[in-house]
């Protein structure tokens, strides 16, 4: 057990009185004395050794139902990812420890009675947090809702009032449950393993649990195709460890503990465990969805040859670009480990490494900057990763002419109003260190133009030159330059650190050409696919150009951002692609739909959301083609959103959608007048339609059907 210094004080103190005693009573046994001249030496020395006084054995207690962090075999052993974490912590510590896996409710029990060290597999709450001290958290947990399969309307404990919910004894889940919805009964139950159980023989329908052991337990018990989660998690929890309040010192043995296991080996032990079944797939959809794909590739590939070119060569760019990326993490991995010599180089590189790959994600996120305003930012970040330089520039050349994007220290508008010629440019092969780098231009140019040049530029000793690249080869040059009076040199870390940011400009070059090609590419795509949606749906034709249309003039009239108008009209041009998996027969049916008929039209949002979901073109504007027939008062569908949980693109879209069916001729019937549709718009206003989307479509209805529509008033 776990002894603290505090513990060995008061021993100490003890003794001292008894010896003290023997002293007053025995003054002249030099024996007595002698003893305690040691027991002051002892109990002066002690404040100064506590703290290498540690823990030799260790108590841990933890959950036997939590799969896969913590429970018990079929042999009875307790077994897990923190069983191994606690042997590897003993292995690296050589403190001796002891895991007990027991009823969470009797491992409360034992932590609080002194009985176990530490607690293991604990949340965290204001409760716990009065009488035990946590360690840093080392795993992210959901508490999910799962019910029968045969239960419909179930998105969440909101929707469970009334009914008897599952949950273990003293778990933080059912505390969980309780706070968001108190209008619940709970049911309690020692284990997940009987939870489970229980719920498999329908003594409970709907149980609260935490999703790594609802996983284990449901697969074991082959009750995957049974159950259903909501899709919302109730919460995210992280897992602690905890101890007493008295034993608090223990917190930092215990961090400093794990701490020194390695990163590989906690990445195996997880890899040992995390191996359970996962939810089983549903081949109807994933056969709706291949159906639907092969469609529209079928489509596609006949609608332009040129089409299937470029899309090749966009993939292979992408390709390219991406193993460049990987490059440059790679070239600055490799300066990382030539500096683990020294701690202050290491700090050095470190910090370098954190600023490229900020640079990499901001060169994912770089679609819609400028090319000065990136490269103005790479320069930066250059000189103050390589504090060696004092200045600095990006050149590229572009139709013939040499052309300084951005500087730093250098006159930048007289570089540039001296017309240089790209012949002028002085390439280099690799990154280089040059000596007088301003200097060597002198060959390039005639005399005049060289002293223009040299009064635009700082004197310098030395340079640091990396060349830029794309597909039509080199077309600039990175340049970092030490001032003529320093004694600085670059140093080959410099070097490297040098080429992953030459690597990164040359990528985002790259990336400005390959996204002019992307934006023609994805535009032909949805085109090609609601051209499909046309030939099979006889009453569809140009309904989906006027719904977008529609849609893109209210979005302008609400001032919303650019972003979203666009989305707007590409989800506007795509709503119903989902009818594509619907038969003619029932698209085309004169007379009402049976029940069956209806249900089987209704589901044209889910398949459509499915196929644009699977798209990373068109994965964005999937979600507002799911929710297009969502009814402000949450009667619509497929999820029976309300309100603003409708996304605002959506809510648009179904007032354009509305109002267009409603002015077209359907199979059913002969076109309403377009004043008949205005007032049937107005008249479910804050039952069907969003009340403000409405007010501007009413009023702005000349604008709308001007340029939005190509109807008229009538």
């Amino acid at each position: 057990m776990y002894l603290s210094r505090r513990s060995l004080i008061l021993c100490f103190a003890v003794l001292a009185k008894r010896w003290g005693t023997e002293l007053r009573i025995r003054k002249k046994n030099e024996k007595t004395k002698h003893r305690l001249r040691w027991l002051l030496t002892i109990m002066f020395l002690l404040p100064l050794v506590g703290d290498l006084v540690v823990a030799q054995e260790l108590v841990v207690v933890g959950d036997n139902s939590y799969p896969p962090y913590s429970f018990v075999n079929d042999q009875g052993e307790a077994v897990g990812i923190c069983v191994d974490l606690w042997s590897a912590f003993s292995a690296k510590t050589g403190i001796t420890v002891e895991y007990i896996a027991t009823e969470w409710s009797k491992a409360l029990e034992m932590i609080s009675t002194g009985k176990a060290d530490v607690v293991d597999t604990i949340f965290y709450d204001k409760e716990r947090a009065q009488w035990l001290a946590f360690t840093k958290p080392y795993a992210e947990i959901e508490v999910r809702v799962f019910f029968k399969e045969n239960l419909q309307g179930i998105t969440g404990l909101e929707t469970l009032s009334g009914f008897v919910v599952g949950a273990k004894r003293g778990d933080r889940s059912a505390e969980i449950a309780k706070s968001l919805n108190p209008n619940i009964s709970l049911r309690y139950f020692d284990s997940y393993e009987q939870l489970v159980k229980a719920a498999s023989e329908d003594t409970v329908r709907v149980f609260v649990m935490d999703l790594p052991p609802a996983q284990y337990y449901l697969a074991k018990f082959e009750l995957y195709d049974s159950f259903k989660s909501a899709s919302r998690a109730l919460s995210k929890q992280f897992l602690y460890r905890a101890v007493r309040k008295d034993d608090e010192s223990l917190v930092d043995i215990i961090n400093s503990g794990f701490d020194k296991i390695d990163t590989s080996e906690v990445s195996r032990i997880y890899e040992k465990w995390m191996g359970m079944p996962v939810f089983k797939v549903n081949w109807k959809y994933i056969f709706y969805i291949a159906a639907v794909f092969v469609g529209i590739l079928l489509v596609v590939m006949l609608w332009n040859t040129l089409l299937r070119r470029k899309i090749r060569q966009a993939v292979q760019n992408a390709k390219k670009q991406q193993e460049e990326l990987l490059g440059a993490y790679d070239q600055l991995r490799a300066a990382n480990f030539e500096l683990e010599s020294a701690y202050l180089e290491r700090d050095k590189l470190l910090g370098r490494l954190k600023t490229v790959i900020s640079l990499a994600d901001e060169l994912l996120e770089s679609r819609e900057s400028t090319q000065e305003q990136f490269l103005s930012h790479i320069l930066e970040k250059a000189l103050y990763e390589i504090p060696t330089a004092n200045y600095g520039s990006i050149s590229v050349t572009e139709g013939g002419v040499w052309k300084f994007v951005c500087t730093a220290g250098h006159n930048i508008e007289k570089l540039n109003k001296l017309n240089l010629k790209s012949h002028m440019m002085v390439l280099v092969p690799e990154v280089s260190v040059v000596e007088d780098w301003n200097k060597i231009n002198q060959v390039s140019m005639n005399q005049n133009t060289y002293e223009q040049f040299s009064s635009a530029v700082k004197p310098v000793k030395s340079s640091l030159v990396a060349p830029l690249r794309t597909d039509k080869g080199q077309i600039g040059n990175l340049a970092l330059d030490i001032a003529k009076e320093s004694k600085e040199i670059f140093s080959s870390n410099d070097i490297e650190v040098m080429r992953a940011f030459a690597s990164l400009t040359s990528v985002f070059l790259k990336l400005h050409e390959y996204e002019r090609t992307k934006k023609d590419i994805s535009e032909q795509i949805i085109f090609a696919m609601v051209r499909m949606m046309e030939l099979y749906d006889n009453y569809t034709k140009g309904h989906s150009m006027r719904v977008a249309k529609i849609a893109l003039e209210i979005g302008r009239l609400m001032n919303l951002s650019e972003h979203t108008i666009k989305n707007l009209y590409w989800a506007g041009l795509v709503h119903d692609i989902g009818k594509l998996l619907i038969p003619k027969r029932i698209l085309n049916k004169k007379d009402a739909l049976s029940d069956e008929e209806y249900e089987t039209v209704k589901k044209h949002t889910v398949w459509g959301y499915e196929v644009l979901n699977s798209s990373p073109i068109l994965r964005e504007i999937a979600v507002y083609v799911l929710h297009h027939h969502e009814r402000w008062d949450g009667t619509g569908y497929p999820d029976h959103l309300e309100k603003d949980q409708i996304e605002l693109v959506s809510r648009i879209i179904s007032v354009a959608d509305s109002f267009e069916a409603m002015v077209s001729d359907r199979a059913y019937r002969k076109a309403f007048s377009v004043e008949y549709a205005f007032s049937e718009i107005e008249s479910c206003s804050g039952s069907q339609f969003d009340p403000a989307v409405v007010r501007v479509f009413v009023y702005n209805k000349h604008r709308i059907l001007e340029r939005g529509s190509e109807r008229e008033l009538r």
